[in-house]
């Protein structure tokens, strides 16, 4: 009885790592640079990425240095047959300031259809004909999270690093 239940303790294991949320973070040091100011910095990125940064922030503190923002991106298949998946992709961005320092943190990412977006290689929904053409659609919504992951995070690294506009 033990064994059976060290082998589901470890296929449950296996299977609840495998649906981990989709998500991209990091540390990034700014030395000799203030909370508050890093903190003007991340506020001023949102204002300047994002058609209403009123409406993407959801949570902003300036004392515990935190700015938390709920954004989507289009997803727009690749081909003409995954046409009915096209849609809306939402994302939450997460920045916190400190002295020195900044961390971001994308994640929480959902697909109209697909649903919440982990890093499982099999796509949990059935929308399309086949399990592999679903998977096919399933890795290319997560990289369409990717590439704008990667946009968001080299247009936060520059404007974290570069000096305030009001330094004249």
């Amino acid at each position: 009885m033990k064994h059976y239940f060290l082998l589901f303790a470890l296929f449950v294991s296996t299977v609840c790592k495998s649906q981990e949320p989709l998500s991209f973070n990091g540390v990034i040091e700014v030395p000799n640079i203030s909370q508050k100011e890093l903190y003007g910095r991340a506020k001023l990125f949102l204002a300047e990425t994002y058609k209403s940064s009123k409406d993407v922030i959801q949570a902003d503190d300036i004392e515990i240095g935190q700015i938390i923002g709920k954004a989507n991106f289009q997803y727009s298949p690749k081909s003409m047959v995954w046409g009915s998946v096209g849609g809306t992709v939402t994302y939450i961005v997460k920045i916190f300031v400190k002295d020195g320092k900044y961390k971001y943190d994308i994640t929480n990412f959902s697909h109209d259809i697909c649903g919440t977006m982990t890093t499982s290689e099999d796509c949990p929904c059935k929308f399309a004909y086949t399990k592999n053409m679903n998977n096919k659609i399933w890795a290319d919504v997560k990289n369409d999270c990717k590439k704008e992951s990667e946009i968001i995070i080299k247009a936060l690294t520059t404007k974290m690093n570069k000096k305030s506009e009001t330094d004249f």
